[in-house]
């Protein structure tokens, strides 16, 4: 059952009017938490960094603990929602060489295209804001959009973990959670002191693939301030491969075309109980569909995290974020001019949050809050206006608020919660999420209730259709999860899930030659499939095994959507996955994985040919990375690898059928590359 509270909380949110009552707000928070700030132990129940959660993780692998599907931190296995963790150790294991490379691993989540590659969960379309993806705290969603373009743009090593709902997280995170939270935490704020310097450089047939530095440095002091820096330099290309298109007679020179330069920049302080956190990232991208063009994608966030006891039973968490982005910046393509140009904006969002973990009783949590934020988008250089505004400049206000309370029983934990959000003048939605979870000494089960939203997007309100008012999309999932541990070496979970996806928004770009583009809700979309995780890990942790699987089917589908002749699948994502990866540790300072994945067929629809929907048959991988540590001293690691032994054409596809459609490439050949590591811990 879905909500619709408008005849309600119409008059609720304009009494909480954000545009008003935003200054007085944090002003007044600000000034609570300071006035408690002489008590700085909290207690256990406050959602902690996941530095703080490292030493846990460490003594008792089997009892791993997130945080990213509720308020507080439980473990992975009695969390409120489907998670997936990957620790710093799991990433050096894989030598991974960009965040994307880790994220393909986790069943449920594949590759696709629009324009550039994106991601897909559960073989839907997550790029225009149904996923959301953080970094330290940071949203990465495009303002404009909510497009998150993540593909070769972060490195790996920088990494300190990544925790993964596949599955709603609106009740926490709001109106970019619909389908998935990817949080990615960077080194920072560790127990020890430490310096980390790696090189990657690989090569293809082609010639050279990448240049990767990054590094990181986090300190402590006498005084109870610590500092973390880290920086990166990704020199890279989307593929090697160049590409004859016979729709379009076209030759594609993706090897010449398909450049990636990235630059991060995150420096964090950390004092007592505030956290204070800067992150920049600047990318320049050329594409051979727009012939070597560039675009740019820039962004510049800082945030201010206080954390604080305000009773013996209670804790307040208070955040305040700046985020400025210019997500598109492609005023250099003459073809299609006007389209592209209708996406060049640039963005800035003020956001605050305040919520308080309360624990009246020892089995009883319970959390509330708020947050609001005013969203600014420009167009640059005053080439377009906004229709609602006739303005080069457009703004829109948001307050939410949430709750959620979790009981703990023999038996079982119940969490309850629910969320509202106000975005502008659309009409105000609610979502509520129930949870059942037990983890008993072998076994646990999770039995999931969740509803969502998607806020429409600055330019899914602007470039809606006339006399079709956008509407918030509506998410209902259903999901179960059981696993058990099978000694101290074996831990099998799988999960089935059911979801839901009303009025689905999408943009349209059905004419190549006309600059048309637009936003609508086309209707419902339902998948269903299951999901299963297997992980074998010997007593000394010199040997594991990890086995992975998903499976996904349609149950309703949109024109837009549909392949030809094929009703149970959607364009660009195969509905099967396999994942395997074999780690073994035969010296004390060698290391070796192999990772190795296969994908069902895929299918290409075309929204300009109507002939039946193309295949791209079944696809094979193996990665193989082997590092030998200490190899000069005990700081210095040396890494070798190969992406893509078997030297397969993994294609990307657009899941939808419009212009976009019609750009489908190769991913890059087989790559050996080598990894030279400094690292020095105190």
């Amino acid at each position: 059952m879905i909500y619709d509270l408008r005849f309600t909380m119409c008059d609720f949110f304009r009494c909480l009017c954000p545009t008003n009552n935003f200054v007085f707000f944090f002003a007044f928070i600000i000034s609570l938490s300071f006035a408690k700030a002489q008590n700085d132990t909290l207690p256990y129940i406050y959602a902690p960094q996941p530095s703080e959660l490292e030493g846990a993780t460490r003594r008792d692998k089997s009892e791993l603990k997130v945080s990213v599907a509720g308020f507080t931190s439980t473990t992975l296995r009695e969390s409120p929602g489907i998670v997936t963790l990957i620790t710093r150790e799991d990433i050096e294991r894989m030598g991974a060489r960009d965040l994307v490379e880790i994220l393909r691993t986790v069943p449920g989540l594949e590759l696709s295209i629009d324009l550039f590659p994106v991601l897909t969960v559960r073989g839907n379309a997550v790029n225009d804001g149904k996923i959301l993806v953080t970094i330290d705290g940071h949203i990465l969603n495009t303002l404009a959009t909510g497009n998150t373009y993540i593909a070769q743009r972060f490195p790996a090593t920088n990494i300190d973990r990544i925790e993964i709902i596949r599955g709603a997280g609106s009740a926490i995170y709001g109106g970019q959670a619909g389908l998935a939270v990817v949080n990615v935490y960077t080194q920072k704020f560790n127990k020890s002191q430490e310096i980390f310097l790696s090189n990657t450089t690989g090569a293809t047939g082609n010639g050279l693939q990448r240049l990767n530095f990054e590094g990181f440095a986090t300190a402590k002091f006498k005084n109870k301030v610590e500092l973390s820096f880290s920086a990166s330099q990704i020199q890279t290309k989307t593929t090697d491969r160049n590409f004859y298109n016979p729709d379009y007679n076209l030759y594609f020179e993706n090897g010449k075309y398909s450049q990636v330069d990235a630059q991060n920049f995150n420096l964090g302080l950390k004092y007592k109980n505030l956290t204070l956190d800067f992150f920049q990232n600047n990318t320049f991208f050329s594409t051979p569909e727009h012939l070597g063009q560039k675009m740019d994608m820039k962004g510049r966030m800082f945030s201010a995290n206080y954390i604080v006891n305000v009773a013996k039973k209670a804790v307040l968490h208070t955040k305040l974020s700046y985020n400025t982005q210019t997500p598109y910046d492609m005023t250099d393509v003459s073809w299609r001019l006007i389209t592209v140009g209708r996406l060049n904006t640039q963005d800035v969002q003020w956001r605050g949050s305040a919520y308080i973990v309360y624990q009246p009783f020892k089995k009883l949590t319970i959390s509330t809050g708020t947050e609001v934020f005013k969203d600014k988008s420009s167009y640059a250089q005053g080439r377009f206006t906004f229709s609602r505004s006739a303005s080069t400049t457009v703004r829109y206000d948001n307050i939410g608020v949430f709750g959620e309370a979790n009981l703990k029983t023999k038996f079982a934990n119940i969490t309850v919660g629910a969320r509202a959000d106000r975005y502008g003048t659309i009409p105000p939605v609610l979502v509520p999420r129930i949870a059942i979870t037990k983890a008993f000494k072998k076994l646990h089960f999770k039995g999931l209730y969740t509803e969502a939203f998607k806020t429409p997007t600055v330019l899914n309100i602007e470039l809606e259709r006339p006399l079709q008012p956008i509407k918030p999309e509506r998410f209902r999932l259903i999901e179960f999860e059981a696993g058990a541990k099978v000694g101290k070496v074996l831990q099998i979970t799988a999960n089935v899930y059911d979801i839901l996806v009303k009025d689905y928004i999408t943009r349209n770009e059905l004419n190549v030659t006309k600059a048309d583009i637009d936003y609508t809700n086309i209707g419902n979309i339902s998948t269903r499939g299951l999901e299963a995780e297997a992980k074998y890990m010997n007593s000394n942790n010199t040997f594991s095994v990890q086995v992975a699987y998903s499976y996904y089917k349609i149950m309703e589908n949109q024109a837009l959507l549909s392949l030809v002749g094929l009703r149970q699948m959607l364009p660009g994502t195969p509905t099967h996955k396999a994942v395997m990866q074999v780690f073994i540790k035969p010296f004390k300072k060698l290391q070796i994985n192999v990772m190795a994945m296969h994908l069902s067929n895929k299918f290409r629809g075309s929204a300009l040919n109507s002939k039946l929907a193309q295949e791209f048959t079944d696809e094979q991988h193996i990665n193989l990375y082997t590092q030998y540590n200490e190899i000069f001293s005990k700081s210095f690691s040396i890494g070798f690898g190969c992406y893509n032994v078997l030297d397969k054409k993994h294609w990307l596809i657009s899941t939808k059928k419009d212009y976009i459609s019609e750009i489908y490439i190769p991913t890059q050949g087989r790559e050996f590359y080598l990894r030279l590591i400094y690292n020095i811990k105190s």
